[in-house]
């Protein structure tokens, strides 16, 4: 089983930097706004005191990979920004420093204070070999956040990303993108399976890592990253665990706003079924509950020709959405236990390879 747990990018920021010159970087001008003259702000001053007017100058590694970018930052202080995948480069975190180090002074006559520079985003991921293909693990994943229906959730055939503002966290096939990377435009699906957890701003990071200077990764051993690794994965599952417990399900007055839509399917079973198939309900009970006083509020609002069309029309639909359930959880039970049993037997398998250390 291979299994590998690695700092897959680490983004730094400073205002302790020297620039001598940019012919040797890209430069970004200011884009011309409509009847308004070019911006002429700085992003750089050079070390003989030259101001840079543009958007920003940056550079791309090419012997060894990474992303530099100047620029002022929100509060007008021009920072430096360095973007680096040390797993890419394949050397320790130290050797990786020396290397782009040495690329900005001997290429670029550029000097970076890295001791002063603290994280803007580093990432952690993780690597196993599944008894199963990667994207059959949405689901023991979904299970665990306990929030099936988190709103800023992106789930696709083979990802699947919890995402905030201070964090995200991805699950994906790593074999598939491999291949992709490689230039296989159909690539196929694999059970090798990447979990990837994403800190997205300084003060996030120096809670969870407990530092947002450079030197905690140097100093760092790989069973130090390992145990990082599973305590913010834990950490962001409870705080999905805390969102799917302060997020209330769907509520009647969700279920009356779409009344006027459900209303357009013509087919009474059609319709139960729209409606079962895309409700954030789980519990039947509840299920039915919300569409009958939901449809309560709805017919009242509505004319009728007599007080018996209305009741005609109400008991039709009851008695279809309860035909339409009994339907429903027949199959359901059916299903049921196979699929809580291979449920299970994907949960357990995840916590052991992603959740412990």
């Amino acid at each position: 089983m291979i299994q590998n747990t690695s700092i897959d990018k680490i983004k730094i920021s400073t205002s302790d930097f020297v620039i001598n010159q940019i012919d040797t970087f890209g430069v970004n001008s200011h884009n011309k706004q409509p009847n308004q003259p070019i911006s002429d702000h700085t992003c750089c001053v050079l070390s003989n005191g030259t101001s840079i007017p543009a958007q920003n100058v940056y550079l791309h590694g090419d012997t060894v990979p990474y992303h530099l970018n100047i620029k002022p930052a929100r509060d007008g202080i021009i920072k430096a920004w360095l973007e680096f995948n040390p797993s890419k480069i394949d050397k320790s975190i130290t050797n990786v420093i020396e290397l782009i180090d040495e690329d900005l002074r001997s290429k670029h006559d550029f000097v970076l204070n890295w001791d002063s520079s603290v994280f803007s985003r580093l990432d952690i991921a993780k690597d196993n070999h599944m008894n199963h293909l990667a994207r059959f693990y949405h689901d023991p994943k979904k299970h665990l956040a306990k929030s099936r229906y988190h709103k800023d959730k992106n789930e696709y055939p083979n990802s699947l990303l919890y995402k905030t503002t201070k964090w995200q966290v991805c699950d994906y096939d790593k074999g598939m993108k491999n291949e992709k990377d490689d230039g296989n435009k159909k690539p196929t699906s694999s059970n090798f399976l990447r979990s990837e957890i994403r800190l997205m701003t300084p003060q996030y990071i120096e809670k969870h890592i407990g530092s947002n200077k450079l030197h905690t990764l140097i100093d760092m051993d790989q069973h130090d990253i390992e145990n990082h690794y599973v305590q913010t994965q834990q950490k962001f599952l409870q705080e999905l665990n805390d969102i799917a417990i302060k997020d209330p399900m769907e509520s009647v007055s969700d279920v009356y706003d779409l009344m006027p839509y459900l209303m357009t399917i013509r087919n009474k079973k059609q319709r139960m079924l729209m409606y079962i198939s895309t409700t954030s309900t789980i519990n039947t009970l509840s299920l039915r509950h919300n569409y009958i006083e939901a449809l309560h509020e709805y017919i009242d609002t509505r004319e009728w020709k007599s007080k018996q069309a209305k009741s005609n029309f109400k008991n039709r639909e009851l008695k279809t959405l309860d035909e339409v359930l009994r339907s429903t959880n027949v199959i359901n039970q059916k299903r049921s236990k196979d699929m809580e049993e291979s449920l299970k037997t994907k949960i357990n398998e995840y916590k052991s390879k992603f959740l412990v250390a």
